[in-house]
């Protein structure tokens, strides 16, 4: 009987609620001079890491402590430039400043996220960059492990189907990895994003009043030496809802007859 060769492809998928979330933020300054724009960046970047450093207190061994609802935080890069706008008639305006600071927190606590994000959204020099879902190292270790093993009898039941159905047995005599990979699953949610009114205007992105145009706070929690204005109507509730994270492994494996010919 002339062997049999059988080569097929496993392949596993396994899902899991995200451990971590990742907060990217922006704080841009603007003005007339560099001074300026320096001093509008630091405040606030100021104000942004004393609020991520009193959310992730140390312990001893100078890691977070087990409740602390920031894990890490950093400062990932600083800009400046400079320019002339063109204005009419055809001559330069008066040279503008720019800079920004961009800084990341890994958050443990998603509810304490929620509230971040949701007050950042008002701070005028602020920009949300994007929001993103990990797991730690330790699960993605265990599920490498776990997920390599589902490729593999995947692949064998395939090859035991095929050749089940011929009357042959066959064994395994190469492997090839293919790789894991993780991923978000996009999820479907209602139209007003992020908590606002899917039935209405919500005055905002997310659910908020509306810029007005107003002057800034000149502070980053809306601190202002200004005599207060009359309170605003609550925003409505922020909900970050975390995004599962799908972990994939494939595998090549090739079969070859074991029966007597």
């Amino acid at each position: 009987m002339a062997p049999l060769r059988i080569t097929v492809g496993g392949s596993s998928a396994i899902t899991r609620q995200p451990e971590r979330g990742v907060l990217s933020v922006t704080v841009n300054g603007e003005g007339t001079t560099r001074e300026i724009v320096s001093n509008k960046v630091t405040e606030t970047s100021n104000e942004l890491t004393k609020l991520f450093r009193e959310l992730c207190p140390q312990a001893e061994d100078l890691g977070p402590t087990a409740d602390a609802a920031v894990v890490s935080f950093s400062s990932t890069s600083l800009s400046t430039w400079r320019w002339k706008p063109y204005g009419e008639p055809t001559h330069f305006q008066n040279e503008v400043h720019r800079g920004n600071l961009s800084l990341v927190a890994v958050f443990r606590d998603f509810t304490k996220m929620s509230e971040v994000v949701g007050m950042l959204v008002g701070v005028p020099n602020v920009d949300i960059n994007s929001i993103g879902w990990e797991l730690t190292a330790a699960t993605k270790k265990a599920l490498s492990s776990q997920s390599r093993k589902e490729a593999i009898r995947d692949a064998v039941q395939k090859a035991d189907d095929y050749s089940g159905v011929v009357g042959r047995k066959v064994a395994a005599v190469e492997i090839q990895d293919g790789g894991n990979s993780s991923f978000g699953l996009l999820q479907r949610r209602p139209a007003g994003l992020f908590g606002g009114n899917p039935g209405g205007n919500s005055g905002g992105l997310f659910g908020g009043r509306q810029d007005t145009g107003g002057p800034s706070s000149g502070s980053l929690f809306g601190r202002s030496t200004n005599p207060p204005a009359p309170a605003p109507d609550p925003p409505a509730t922020l909900d970050l809802t975390p995004q599962c994270i799908q972990y994939t492994s494939s595998v090549q494996v090739i079969f070859e007859s074991v029966d007597s010919a």
